[in-house]
């Protein structure tokens, strides 16, 4: 049997020690497991999904107290008030629809995320219940009765929606309550927006916002009636990194998609690329309208590849004052049945191309200055 030193046996039972104490103190420093995402189901908080009994209260709560949402396929869920999204949360639907009760007062949209951060909301059919809405049109937003409405939220990401129905927009997309700070960073993915009684989509003040896949149908309000609306409302407004990629606008009763920058507002940033427009039912048979008004710049758009069932329209509105147009591409797109209407350009614009676009005839003009034509099939 081999005696061992003492000092051998002191010296292990230090290293044994040592690791041991240096073991609990780096569990004591070390940063602690981040927290599992709490799921529920809003029938654990007492939602009925019966199309009758009011569930706000059940939504509420289960937004309140869990990560995750989920709604029961088929179900459809009566709401007689806005339910808010908070921020870090998941609304998922699998399906399920969620309905505004009828005879809301005015600025009730149905979903908000108010001024909400890091917020997702998939596979959900919003209705608004249009026809059983009363709300005067003269009010701001044709009375705010959305089927989903930002206020200034970001990091937000709208997935597989159906948005129908809305006595106002399907989607609102504007600035914070008391601040100037616009939506920013939304990703809208194969998203449907159909039926809304002013705009499928409204984008007031935003930023770095796109639309994929998504669709834009039967918008039938006099007031707009635009697939999507893309309007600034005060002075100094500005929307900035907008792209719409693989869309449709289809049977709107005004135009599929309206650019209008008002009240020395920018858009600095556009894209519109692979869409489609068709069945346009607006009176001048216009289906894209790039405008802006006295004042307001436009900075930055490419409208590249898209099939245009009738006219396309680039155009400063009125005939006196100034608008600048600086760096427009519109290139490579198909009018069906129309042409290009250009209107009022003022000498301030630059670097304004119209290339190897196919239309009818060739493009219509109302001014001195024109644009730049590049084999253009017209």
């Amino acid at each position: 049997m081999i005696e061992r030193h003492p000092l051998c046996l002191r010296r292990r039972a230090f290293v044994r020690n040592s690791l041991a104490v240096g073991a609990a103190a780096a569990a004591h420093l070390a940063w602690p497991a981040p927290a599992r995402a709490v799921n529920k189901r809003v029938e654990d908080f007492g939602a009925q999904g019966n199309g009758s009994t009011d569930d706000w209260l059940a939504f509420s709560n289960a937004l309140a107290g869990a990560d995750v949402v989920e709604l029961t396929a088929g179900r459809t869920y009566l709401v007689a008030r806005t339910v808010v999204v908070p921020s870090n949360r998941t609304l998922i639907g699998n399906g399920a629809t969620v309905k505004l009760a009828g005879g809301r007062p005015s600025m009730t949209p149905v979903l908000s995320l108010e001024g909400n951060a890091n917020i997702t909301v998939r596979g959900l059919t919003v209705d608004g219940n249009r026809a059983n809405q009363s709300v005067s049109t003269s009010l701001a937003e044709n009375g705010g009765m959305h089927c989903l409405k930002s206020r200034g939220a970001s990091q937000a990401r709208l997935e597989d929606l159906v948005l129908r129905d809305a006595y106002s927009d399907g989607l609102y997309l504007g600035k914070a309550r008391s601040v100037q700070r616009p939506s920013r960073d939304i990703a809208v993915a194969n998203c449907r927006m159909e039926n809304s009684g002013r705009s499928g989509c409204t984008v007031a003040l935003a930023d770095a916002v796109t639309f994929t896949g998504c669709t834009f149908a039967r918008s039938t309000g006099g007031i707009v009636g635009a697939g999507v609306n893309m309007e600034t409302h005060y002075d100094g407004d500005l929307i900035s990194d907008v792209s719409f990629r693989s869309c449709t606008f289809d049977g709107n009763a005004g135009r599929g998609l309206k650019v209008d920058i008002v009240k020395v507002g920018k858009l600095v940033g556009l894209e519109v690329a692979d869409c489609t427009f068709r069945n346009t039912k607006s009176s001048d048979l216009c289906a894209l309208q790039l405008g802006a008004r006295t004042g307001a710049l436009i900075q930055g758009m490419r409208v590249l590849r898209n099939r245009v069932d009738r006219y396309l329209l680039l155009l400063r509105s009125g005939t006196t004052g100034t608008a600048v147009m600086s760096n427009v591409y519109i290139a490579e797109n198909e009018l069906t049945y129309g042409h290009a209407s250009i209107k009022y350009l003022s000498s301030l614009c630059r670097n304004v191309v119209f290339e190897r676009n196919t239309a009818s005839r060739p493009p219509t003009l109302r001014e001195t200055w024109k644009p730049t034509f590049i084999d253009n099939d017209w």
